[in-house]
């Protein structure tokens, strides 16, 4: 990877954008474990004895390193282009071959006559206005085999010259395009993206472009810890595309997704290996948890990350089992927003009213004696969004909160108010609020949840979507056994939680038995509950 040249000088990009291990001058460089994974994917889609490889951000040259070692290709038959001539100095000559060379404006004959059966590639982040000068926008609109199409009209005014939101399109896509380009027909391009190449709405230009030009085969949400290092937290996917020059001629084949996973310290590759067993399986026409397989057909004009395919399938799963079971909004008298108040933050108030925010929540319930107070009656305290006792609060955005399933009853007796990012649910009778929130956790609850948030990095929920929320009705004498229940042997516990992280960890465990008791229960795999023979209040002592 490097800085575009816009001149016969080559220029090295700043660093600060790459993933992986540091190098001597602060690069970031693929993980092994990753670029291995990459390598397993493309062999799994498409087998081949012998494959000619291309990387036009080539970095370190780990993916076509690995690539020889593992027998997915040869050192004959891989070509790496990179501009810094540090990185250069520093490969081993044992390793694949990886030359001086501009891989996104070489306009040399040698690349167009490589006609790579595979293009692979970890190709630097960010936004035009951010990583290119004024003379390589020049280069790009002025030389012929330069890449600038798939950023549509939109890039390009009518005068010839790149427009004001072509500052915010992805440098990463101009790799994209020029790998397609440069790849034989029936080739694979095996990328790491972006998430938001693959989710924001104003990417959907680039998709489609890449959708007249190719087919998607796979769409893998890489686990976070893959890309955080110090200095550096980037979310990206795998995809796999296969390009095809007359796409409407050739049936759509159906595309593998499949979400993010978390890895621990030092777990990274054994979740990489699960995954990739996993994949197989759905290759193979097996279910897979928190995966699909998309038809083509349905990708057009849509996002292409897994979250929400998989979300999608989920909720059509999730509807199809709670068909008769009645809407949210038939049972809600009150839902609202917290107040949206500009021109900086609230002042605190020692005795003000408290001002429940994202934050506040946890796991198990609020932890209320850390919510901020603010002048009772101001801006930030307006009388519709007063919160009374039984409300359920759910954040509304943010994946920290509502990404986290994060949803609570408010149980004290004072006045309180909610924040911007959080929407109030006020019940008619014929719904526990108790039982509501344990269900919002449940699978069938989180599950309609989790399909129906949107957006990219900060997931966010609607009012339309929260009373569409279907809600599986048992009689009023169980659903109060789950307040019981949570009173009883949850609440206790979470509020030690705020001086014991030891009574927290055993709050959640206790929160989790009972979501898991309400799973089995709208499974008809048990009975009834019933808390008055089932719960022991607990405390905890360290």
């Amino acid at each position: 990877m490097g800085a575009i040249a816009h001149s016969d000088q080559v220029i090295p990009a700043a660093r600060r954008r790459r993933r992986g291990h540091t190098a001597p001058h602060g690069q970031f460089f693929t993980l092994t474990e990753v670029a291995r994974f990459l390598w397993h994917v493309v062999e799994m889609l498409a087998p081949a004895s012998q494959r000619r490889v291309i990387d036009l951000a080539a970095g370190d040259g780990i993916l076509l390193d690995e690539g020889c070692r593992g027998g997915f290709t040869t050192r004959l038959d891989v070509l790496g282009l990179e501009l810094d001539a540090h990185v250069l100095h520093a490969r081993s000559a044992e390793g694949a071959r990886v030359e001086a060379g501009d891989g996104l404006l070489d306009a040399g004959q040698r690349l167009s006559d490589w006609r790579a059966d595979v293009a692979v590639g970890n190709p630097p982040f960010g936004r035009s206005r951010d990583l290119l000068t004024d003379g390589q926008r020049r280069r790009l609109l002025a030389e012929p085999a330069a890449p600038h199409q798939i950023w549509g009209s939109r890039a390009v005014g009518q005068d010839g010259r790149f427009t004001d939101p072509a500052g915010n399109c992805r440098v990463e896509e101009l790799f994209l395009e020029r790998a397609l380009r440069l790849v034989r027909s029936g080739g694979l391009v095996a990328y790491i993206l972006s998430d938001g190449v693959l989710s924001n709405r104003r990417e959907q230009v680039a998709r489609d472009w890449v959708g007249g030009q190719a087919q998607l085969l796979a769409a893998i949400a890489l686990p976070a810890s893959a890309f955080r290092r110090a200095g550096l937290n980037a979310l990206a996917h795998l995809i796999v595309l296969r390009r095809v020059p007359e796409i409407d001629m050739i049936p759509q084949p159906p595309a593998l997704m499949m979400e993010r996973r978390h890895a621990g310290r030092g777990k990274l590759p054994q979740v990489l290996e699960a995954m990739r067993q996993d994949l197989v399986r759905l290759h193979q026409g097996q279910d897979v948890t928190g995966a699909a397989v998309v038809s083509g057909r349905d990708l057009g004009g849509c996002r292409w990350d897994p979250g929400f395919w998989v979300g999608k399938q989920t909720l059509a799963r999730v509807r199809r089992d709670l068909d008769d079971a009645p809407e949210l909004g038939d049972f809600i008298e009150l839902l609202t927003y917290g107040p949206i108040v500009t021109g900086g933050q609230p002042v605190p108030v020692v005795d003000g009213i408290a001002s429940i925010r994202q934050g506040d929540f946890a796991e198990t319930g609020l932890h209320a004696s850390r919510s901020l107070r603010v002048l009772p009656d101001s801006a930030h305290d307006p009388r519709r969004s007063r919160v009374r006792a039984g409300d359920v609060l759910l954040p509304r955005s943010g994946g920290g909160a509502l990404g986290r399933n994060r949803v609570a009853v408010y149980e004290e007796d004072e006045p309180a108010n909610i924040g911007c990012f959080v929407d109030l649910i006020r019940l008619r009778p014929g719904l526990n609020p108790y039982y509501l929130w344990i269900f919002l956790r449940s699978r069938l609850g989180w599950g309609q949840i989790r399909s129906l948030i949107n957006g990219v990095g900060t997931p966010n929920i609607s009012f339309v979507e929260i009373r569409s929320l279907r809600v599986p009705l048992l009689g009023l004498e169980e659903q109060a056994a789950y307040e019981h229940a949570y009173v009883e042997d949850v609440r206790p516990l979470h509020r030690q939680s705020t001086g014991s992280h030891e009574a927290g960890q055993f709050a959640e465990r206790q929160f989790q038995a009972l979501v898991s008791r309400l799973d089995a229960r709208l499974a008809d795999d048990c009975p009834p509950y019933r808390a008055s023979l089932n719960s022991t209040t607990h405390s905890f002592s360290p």
